[in-house]
């Protein structure tokens, strides 16, 4: 701490403003979209950012409106036991300072500079300097440890990075089911026909309604493999049933298979189905994407 008698409270600690700064200068992106895959993501954080290191005395100005990401100054270690909230102070958020928009937890076991979404909400533009104790920490202290099997679902992405990163990509297991359904939807809404094979080549030996119906069931296939790995053993136990009565094999005692083991078995049915029978592999895709849209209810 830079001085432990000024920075300590009642309640809390105050922290200050470091010397980076993460803006947007400009963009051409229109929207910001969670279900963008990955490529799509790293296409968009191409959009044009400016980081600055600035020295003490040096201002950085926050103009009305304009939002841009700001670090501590101090390095924040957490022990296991320990779970901290940042705010910012009253004297500056009464000139119109927000330090942070929604993300203001800061886990158990975390280490790093904390990252400030600062942002201007009054009429007139602020000027900032680095040392400027802007924000303060609060502290609960929890009923024993983080378990060591949740250590990796409560520890946060941006955990241990030393640098400001705009935004790390979306992802969890309703995102992945939401982009699923979103890459393979059951029918094409705005009823246009796909491209025409070439003219020549072994593809052109093929009849056109032929080769739709085998683009249909790799199309098929490929979204029914996506949405099993998105499916936990309970998912995977209630499709058994259904997906064994529209493949026309008996039923199959799965009260002791492993979640994997589950999920390879039925991937292994439907691939079965691509080769022999694409008309009820298509029936088998529909129920699991119906499946997949009541468990997103």
């Amino acid at each position: 701490m830079i001085s432990a008698p000024e920075q300590i409270g009642p309640s809390s600690i105050d922290v200050h403003l470091g010397t980076d700064f993460l803006v947007v200068e400009r963009s051409d992106r229109v929207q910001f979209d969670a279900l963008m895959s990955k490529e799509e993501y790293l296409e968009w954080l191409v959009h044009v950012k400016s980081t600055s290191r600035y020295s003490v005395l040096e201002q950085f100005i926050l103009h009305p409106g304009e939002f841009a990401l700001g670090a501590t100054l101090e390095f924040i270690s957490l022990p296991t036991t320990i779970v901290a909230h940042i705010d910012g102070r009253s004297s500056w958020a009464r000139q119109g300072l927000k330090v942070h928009s929604t993300a203001g937890n800061i886990h158990p076991g975390s280490r790093g500079f904390v990252v400030f979404e600062l942002e201007n909400v009054g009429p007139v533009p602020i000027v900032l300097y680095p040392g400027l104790a802007i924000a303060q920490l609060t502290f609960d202290e929890m009923q024993g440890e983080v378990l060591e099997g949740y250590s990796s679902r409560v520890e946060s992405r941006y955990s241990g990075v030393l640098e400001m990163l705009w935004s790390a990509y979306p992802d969890d297991s309703v995102l992945r089911l939401m982009r699923s359904l979103k890459r393979h939807a059951v029918e094409p809404r705005d009823g246009r026909q796909k491209p025409s094979e070439p003219s020549s080549g072994p593809s052109a030996r093929t009849p056109a309604s032929q080769r739709d119906a085998l683009s249909e069931a790799d199309d098929n296939l490929d979204g029914i493999v996506d949405a099993l790995d998105n499916f936990d053993k309970g998912d995977l136990q209630n499709l058994i049933e259904p997906v064994l009565a529209l493949t026309g094999d008996d039923a199959v005692d799965v009260s002791a298979y492993t979640e994997r083991a589950l999920r390879a078995y039925l991937c292994d049915r439907c691939a079965t189905l691509h080769r022999l029978d694409p008309f009820s592999l298509r029936a088998v895709y529909r129920v699991i994407m119906a499946f997949s849209r009541q468990k997103l209810r």
